[in-house]
């Protein structure tokens, strides 16, 4: 039995237009699911942020994971000009996604772990009594 070709276009179309939209749809229901049942306990979270290459990092995705479940909670990402904005967006990624869960999710987060500078910490310091 033969099968007609399919453009690659059609295939990349596809992708875009549907499939992508489908597993971003997914992902948001889930991540909306972990929101719920983590509210009302003191979560303890993991942050880190990874850059795109050692050379020429011009990407950064940041990701806060639930220490007692192991999941994903959240992320953010961001694409910047030049690897001199790495340490810049990395604190931008975190302070918006800090943001995001405290206002909009209203997690209750007892701790955030994370191996950045002197930065995120005082931020924290500074910020989170605001919340």
């Amino acid at each position: 039995m033969e099968m007609t070709t399919i453009p690659k276009t059609y295939f990349y179309n596809f992708q875009r237009h549907h499939l992508k939209a489908h597993i971003l749809d997914k992902v948001d229901r889930q991540l909306k699911l972990l929101h719920e049942d983590a509210k009302g306990q003191e979560l303890v979270l993991e942050f880190d942020a990874r850059h795109a290459s050692a050379r020429r990092s011009l990407h950064t995705t940041a990701t806060w994971i639930n220490m007692n479940t192991g999941k994903v909670m959240l992320t953010r990402s961001e694409e910047h000009e030049n690897n001199s904005e790495s340490a810049k967006s990395e604190s931008r990624c975190f302070k918006n996604g800090m943001g995001y869960l405290l206002n909009v999710c209203k997690l209750e987060i007892a701790e955030i772990v994370h191996d950045d500078c002197k930065e995120l910490s005082k931020w924290l310091l500074d910020t989170v009594s605001c919340f």
